[in-house]
């Protein structure tokens, strides 16, 4: 889940994601106005789930887009999912009330929805508030709230000093 102005949404190559630009490379994943990146790997699926138990009473749709390229799909939040998750509310300062509220919907979250071996309630939780903060800031922001889901791009990692450097220690 990221925000991003409408304006820069155009960039993003939806096949590949939001962190890859049209040559394959690795770019950051915040365009200069956004506010934060997916950090989270949550399906459409699972997040369906939880606009349901956001507010069980009303009708509605979690998704106002729904684009598909190739592999990759991006998933624009509807208004009344932004409203729903900015009504959670901050989790900071500390407020009894709202962490029942908060824990109680991550163990609800948890229970009614398909979660990788050894999810946790606090995890739950913590996806939670930082869900519930992308919501307040789209919202502040007159931005987008997205979800991206696809394919995960293969990364290399490839550090070392000395003879375990990649070169075999020749350019240090």
């Amino acid at each position: 889940m990221f925000t991003i102005a409408e304006a820069d949404v155009g960039v993003i190559d939806i096949a590949r994601g939001p962190c890859i630009d049209g040559t394959g490379s690795f770019v950051p994943c915040e365009s200069p106005n956004a506010t934060s990146f997916q950090i989270w790997d949550d399906t459409s699926d699972r997040l369906e789930v939880l606009f349901g138990l956001l507010d069980a009473e009303s009708d509605g749709e979690p998704w106002a887009d729904r684009q598909s390229v190739g592999d990759g799909t991006m998933l624009r939040f509807s208004g009344a999912y932004v409203e729903r998750l900015a009504a959670l509310g901050l989790r900071y300062p500390r407020d009894p009330e709202r962490d029942r509220r908060y824990e109680a919907l991550a163990l609800t979250w948890l229970a009614s929805a398909s979660w990788p071996r050894g999810m946790t309630p606090w995890a739950v939780e913590g996806r939670l508030s930082d869900y519930g903060g992308n919501a307040v800031v789209a919202q502040q922001r007159g931005m987008g709230l997205y979800l991206w889901v696809g394919p995960e791009e293969p990364t290399t990692l490839v550090s070392g000093i000395g003879d375990h450097a990649p070169d075999g220690g020749r350019s240090g």
